[in-house]
């Protein structure tokens, strides 16, 4: 009867054993086709996300706004009406630069018709003009002895009735005039001149009223 017991026991026990296996390889299919159904979801689920998910949509390029053609505007030309002379524009000629004629060669100076010597210190020159004959005087300002001639030189040419000049020789610029004339700058000194500038009468140094009418009246 033990021996039946244990049997029986130990036969409960070993279906107990089958029994639980059993559920546990349940159990066990149960979890997995769990997971399996879980990962099909997931799958599922992204490739669902993966295919709504939004295309961004690019926007086309705007072309460049086109530059509008710049035009002149040409002014309308009227035609002249019919039976109407057609309007004629004058235009001034332009102003032609005209050279400046080349300067003439250097001539004898020529006053009221007369020829005159060029080489003539001015003040001689412009006696000369009006008078065929003047009584020059060389002096200097400076020197007592030229102004005590002077008064005899007036004198002798006031009896004359000739014109006096003097050149005084102070002046470095009628000194040179004089000089050029005459070759010589001496002072005191008389000339008696005619036209056209020839010294007809020299009389160097002092001299007094006498000589100088003498000289003039014969130069005439």
């Amino acid at each position: 009867m033990r021996a039946l017991r244990f049997k029986a026991t130990r036969l409960a026990a070993d279906r107990g054993v089958v029994t639980l296996s059993h559920h546990i390889r349940i159990v066990l299919l149960a979890v997995l086709s769990l997971a399996a159904v879980g990962a099909g979801m997931v799958a599922l689920h992204a490739r669902r996300q993966a295919t709504t998910a939004p295309t961004p949509v690019v926007a086309p390029a705007r072309p460049a706004p086109a530059r509008p053609a710049t035009t002149v505007a040409q002014p309308a030309v009227q035609a002249p009406a019919t039976g109407a002379p057609a309007a004629v524009e004058h235009r001034t000629p332009a102003p032609v630069a005209t050279p400046a004629p080349a300067p003439a060669p250097t001539a004898p100076s020529r006053s009221h018709g007369l020829a005159l010597d060029p080489t003539l210190p001015p003040p001689v020159r412009q006696a000369l003009e009006h008078s065929n004959e003047v009584v020059a005087f060389v002096y200097s300002p400076s020197s007592p002895t030229d102004l005590l001639a002077l008064k005899q030189v007036r004198e002798g040419a006031r009896e004359a009735h000739v014109p006096l000049v003097l050149l005084n020789v102070g002046r470095n610029s009628l000194a040179a005039a004089v000089f050029r004339w005459t070759s010589s700058a001496v002072d005191p000194e008389v000339l008696v001149v005619r036209r056209p500038g020839k010294v007809a009468f020299t009389l160097p140094g002092m001299t007094d009223s006498t000589p100088v009418a003498q000289a003039a009246t014969s130069a005439r």
